[in-house]
């Protein structure tokens, strides 16, 4: 097997405008109930902070895959250690997210 590595950076206040255009109807498309639920309990510039880092990951991970994957399929979570993975049908995988303020970064590892 093939190591791949997928990157991706994505602007907050990009994500901000999304969310305040589309709102649900994005937000049901891209995310799961679990993080749309602890995107939430976040206030202000976090919650898209937080948004925009999964929305990375996401796509970090479709950028190692052969096939194209919906968003929704996707799932960013964290270990008990605060460790973040991405949960997709085709298996669990190393994820690092980090933000700023104006933009959120991630990098998946798949083996």
């Amino acid at each position: 097997m093939q190591l791949r590595v997928g990157v991706d950076i994505v602007s907050v206040s990009k994500v901000e405008r999304v969310v305040r255009r589309w709102r649900e109807r994005f937000l049901r498309r891209v995310f799961s109930e679990e993080e749309l639920r602890l995107s939430e309990a976040l206030l202000g510039k976090r919650r898209y902070q937080f948004l925009a880092g999964r929305f990375a990951a996401k796509e970090a991970l479709i950028k190692t895959l052969d096939i194209p994957l919906p968003y929704r399929k996707i799932v960013v979570s964290r270990m008990d250690s605060g460790r973040p993975v991405v949960d997709s049908p085709l298996g669990q995988y190393d994820v690092s997210i980090s933000h700023t303020d104006e933009y959120a970064v991630a990098v998946c590892v798949r083996y």
